[in-house]
């Protein structure tokens, strides 16, 4: 909820005309809002899924948000990321 919010208002602040990455655009928004990059980086350093779990509940945003963040800010690798996309998603 707190993501689409963010995500939303990333479009009413930035997008009166639309624009190619109008989507992507109002990603970055949310993400910078919710989760600062120089605020993160520390915790999203050698992230596992038990860590985005307890980060879930320090940063109220999902595991999902979690593990894509850190894949931004270059916490992990594009191998992990889809390695913990796998993981998050067989949990399921």
């Amino acid at each position: 909820m707190r993501w689409t919010l963010a995500h939303e208002i990333g479009h009413a602040i930035m997008h009166r005309d639309p624009t190619i990455d109008i989507e992507s655009e109002a990603d970055t928004f949310a993400s910078e809002l919710l989760m600062p990059a120089k605020d993160i980086m520390q915790d999203l350093r050698d992230l596992t899924l038990p860590k985005a779990a307890a980060l879930k509940l320090t940063w109220k945003v999902s595991m999902q948000a979690l593990i894509r963040r850190a894949r931004d800010v270059g916490a992990i690798t594009d191998s992990k990321y889809k390695s913990l996309y796998v993981q998050l998603r067989l949990r399921k």
